[in-house]
């Protein structure tokens, strides 16, 4: 049986191993200020198929060489909810590659 610490070194095979979705690699994370909503940067994931949690969630396309900005939503918009729906905000090319940093000013805007 896996120790606490175990699970801490090693939580993204530990989520794997119990069926959590599972996301390319993610920069940074932003809370609406205004709505329930947050963002996130999965920049990119050049070994998807690789590993073996081989990628998922909000990922739009097989490959994701240059990365995207996905958000995620609340059911009923309560952060405490079990469930919650992707948003595939925007997916990055090759003029756009591998985006951070997501932000949002005081009126919501994102950044």
């Amino acid at each position: 049986m896996a120790s606490r610490a175990d699970v801490c070194i090693h939580t993204r095979m530990a989520a794997s191993a119990v069926g959590a979705t599972t996301m390319d690699r993610t920069e940074w994370v932003a809370a609406h200020p205004r709505k329930p909503e947050i963002h996130c940067c999965p920049t990119n994931d050049r070994n998807r198929g690789l590993k073996p949690d081989k990628g998922g969630g909000p990922n739009p396309r097989a490959g994701n060489l240059y990365g995207q900005i996905a958000g995620w939503r609340p059911d009923g918009g309560d952060h405490l909810a079990p469930g919650f729906a992707w948003d595939p905000f925007v997916a990055a090319g090759d003029m756009f590659d591998s985006p951070g940093g997501p932000a949002f000013d005081r009126s919501g805007m994102p950044w």
